[in-house]
C-alpha cells in the first residue's frame, strides 16, 4: 500500500508541474474573476443538467 501512495504522490507532483495543468489553473482563475464568463458557465451547466435529465426520461 505504501508503494501505491508513493507512486500516486509522484503522479500528483508530475501533474501539478505540467504546463497544461498550469494553463488550466490560470484559465480557472480568470473565469473566477470574470462575472460574465462565470454567468455563462453556470448557464451552460444548468442546460447540461436539463439535457441529462431528458436522456433519462
Amino acid at each position: 500500500m505504501e508503494e501505491i501512495l508513493e507512486i500516486a504522490s509522484k503522479l500528483g507532483a508530475a501533474i501539478v508541474s505540467h504546463n497544461r495543468y498550469k494553463t488550466f489553473k490560470d484559465a480557472e482563475e480568470q473565469l473566477k474573476n470574470d462575472d460574465e464568463a462565470k454567468e455563462i458557465s453556470e448557464e451552460l451547466e444548468k442546460q447540461s443538467k436539463k439535457v441529462s435529465a431528458l436522456d433519462t426520461d
